[in-house]
């Protein structure tokens, strides 16, 4: 293939590089002003091609980077593919994305769409689609680097809707095979209407265990940063591992996911046991049975070591059971306390060797 490919490039010795080209041999000054927008890229293809015209070359093909590619693939009938799943296949799929990251989105947040295609289909298409279908979407500034070219604006709509906001990087002009780049902001007055389909949340017998509901009535709904409230509808338990999932999470079925949500941790004979992933979510205010020690207390280390610890001072002011183990007021752990000993469980990958 590359043998080939370079053999293909020997025959094209000669032709001209113009912006957007695809081996078009009817060129005019004209014409190559309408692609180089900017005087000095046109000056130089328009002394180029005169220059080819002098020599007697004749005909006199422009090209740019991704033309010349295309151009040798349809030629060589590689691209089948692609002839059967072309821009409009794809450009489908990225406009119902792009719909739904934007239906997720919070008011005010903020949402960045790129691709690694020069399709319009694919770029301004797709953000023209998401402007018509989702008005409380506009587009933002995006800081600027040399070498970042300005989204198309061929028609009055997208010059309203603020096209040159977004950046095209072209190969020529900086390093890679060339990207679209939008970025999105959410008003303020905006809505949250998706609400998500297909979410498993329990397993089939529907009971959540006892330890679980207890241990996540002791959290605190009015300082943790998730809605504790409404938690139980949106539990997924896999494996006995006990998962907060979103709740806009579409279904799952067929996909292999690493992570499902929020591990709040496992079941083991209907006991629960919270994981160190949420130790680390959790502020000291969330739950109630904390154990505080300064940084420069040595049993800090300990816990680090996974050794049990001897806390007799926190024998009464504490709750026996699960405690979550907090260094100058910030989480590092969970560990279960009684009789003024912590056993250690601190996770074990983590430990201080």
């Amino acid at each position: 293939m590359t043998e080939l490919f370079i053999k293909y490039l020997k025959g094209h010795v000669g032709d001209i590089y113009v912006w957007g080209a695809q081996g078009e041999t009817d060129i005019t000054e004209k014409w190559i002003r309408r692609r180089e927008t900017g005087e000095k890229n046109a000056k130089r293809a328009i002394a180029l091609w005169e220059k080819r015209k002098a020599e007697g070359r004749s005909p006199i093909a422009a090209f740019d980077c991704s033309g010349l590619i295309v151009k040798f693939l349809l030629d060589n009938k590689l691209i089948k593919s692609w002839e059967k799943t072309g821009p409009e296949f794809y450009a489908k799929i990225q406009r119902d994305i792009i719909l739904t990251g934007a239906d997720m989105l919070k008011p005010g947040g903020k949402m960045l769409y790129s691709t690694c295609t020069f399709s319009k289909l694919e770029d301004e298409e797709t953000v023209r689609h998401l402007l018509i279908n989702r008005p409380d979407m506009h587009l933002i500034d995006i800081k600027h680097y040399d070498g970042f070219s300005s989204g198309f604006t061929y028609d009055d709509e997208l010059k309203n809707m603020h096209l040159e906001k977004t950046v095209r990087i072209f190969p020529h002009k900086m390093e890679g095979e060339g990207h679209f780049v939008a970025l999105f902001e959410k008003g303020s007055d905006g809505e949250t209407p998706f609400k998500g389909h297909g979410i498993i949340h329990k397993q089939k017998n529907t009971k959540l265990a006892t330890e679980l509901e207890d241990f996540l009535g002791k959290l605190n709904k009015d300082t943790v940063n998730f809605d504790i409230e409404n938690a139980k509808d949106n539990i997924m338990i896999k494996d006995n591992y006990v998962y907060l999932c979103s709740p806009y999470m579409p279904g799952q079925k067929g996909l292999r996911i690493m992570r499902t949500g929020l591990l709040l941790g496992g079941l083991k004979k209907n006991r629960f046991e919270p994981s160190q992933a949420l130790a680390m979510v959790l502020k000291m205010s969330d739950y109630p049975d904390v154990i505080n020690l300064p940084a420069s207390d040595e049993r800090v280390i300990k816990y680090l070591k996974g050794e049990t610890l001897d806390l007799p001072e926190f024998d009464g002011k504490t709750g026996d059971g699960w405690n979550l183990f907090c260094v100058d007021g910030y989480p590092l752990g969970w560990g279960k306390f009684k009789n003024g000993s912590l056993k250690n469980k601190y996770l074990a990958g983590w430990r201080w060797q």
